[in-house]
This record gives C-alpha cells, structure tokens and sequence, in this order.
C-alpha cells in the first residue's frame, strides 16, 4: 500500500491508526527487515531482531503472490530462548524509555489529506491480472484506510478506481 506516494506495510497501516488517536508506538519485534522498516516509519521505536530473511528482498510487482510467498521462506532464527531473552530485554527497555523519555518515539511526518493506493499481486491462477484500488483526499488516514478496505477488489480489477 501507498500513502501520499510513501510505501508501508500492515504495521505502517497500524502506527498511522495509532498516531490519530494519540497511542505512541514504543515496541516492535520481528524480523529484522520489519524492524529497520519499524525504525522508519517510527523513529526511536525500541526493536528486536529475531529472524533474519536469508534470500534477497524482491519487491518486483512482477512476480505473482505464490512466488513472493515462496521468496520469503528463508530466514536464519534466533534459538527460543535468546528470542525470548532478546524480547523481555527490548520489552522492558521501551517501557522505561516511554517513561523517562517520551519525546524519544516520534512517527514519519505522512500528513492529511491521505491518499490511498493499493495493489493485489496477480496469482499463479490469473497472472495477467493485478488488483488495484485507490482513496483519495481525506482528512483522516482511519476513515481512509476503512474507504478502502470497504471496497471489493472483484470490481476493480486492472483498473483503477477513485473513491472520493
């Protein structure tokens, strides 16, 4: 998904939702990819690194879902007791950071008004096609972000649509 041409994923849909209604977003923990994107979107966010994806990062918009899907099978995994460790560690590292120092998590500057632009890889069973579809002009990212899942795919497909 595209916000004002910024690309984010489910935890950059989730910390836009928290910004509006003032929630900090303190922790994030995860593959070590998801973290760097975490510290991004979420400057100062305390993170831990428990997996690490092992084959190359390909965000072709050629490759279909099943191929992705397969692209992201490697990863090189903490032992579950140091990624327990690792997490009760960062866990209780951004709880007393929140309270010492509060100004430390900040968010992206991504601002209103939102637009929206979302797009389906094709599948291996319909590989000509891609699933797009697009809000535009809102003043808040959850009443965008509701717009837009609010929208079937099923009519939208290889093209565009504009909900305004």
């Amino acid at each position: 998904m595209r916000v004002n041409e910024y690309s984010i994923g489910e935890y950059g849909a989730l910390v836009l939702c928290a910004r509006e209604l003032g929630i900090p977003v303190i922790f994030a923990a995860g593959e070590e990819a998801f973290c760097r994107e975490a510290q991004d979107l979420t400057p100062g966010v305390i993170t831990a690194a428990v997996k690490r994806g092992t084959l190359p990062d390909d965000h072709s918009r050629e490759i279909t879902v099943e191929q992705y899907a397969k692209s992201k099978l490697g990863a090189n995994h903490m032992s579950p007791a140091g990624a327990r460790q690792l997490l009760r560690k960062q866990a209780q590292n951004a709880m007393e950071t929140y309270f010492s120092s509060r100004e430390q998590f900040r968010y992206r500057e991504i601002h209103a008004p939102y637009a929206l632009l979302q797009e389906m890889r094709a599948s291996d069973n319909v590989p000509e096609k891609t699933a797009i579809r697009q809000t535009t002009s809102f003043n808040s990212f959850i009443e965008a972000i509701n717009c837009l899942i609010n929208t079937p795919f099923d009519d939208i497909i290889s093209k565009r649509t504009e909900i305004v």
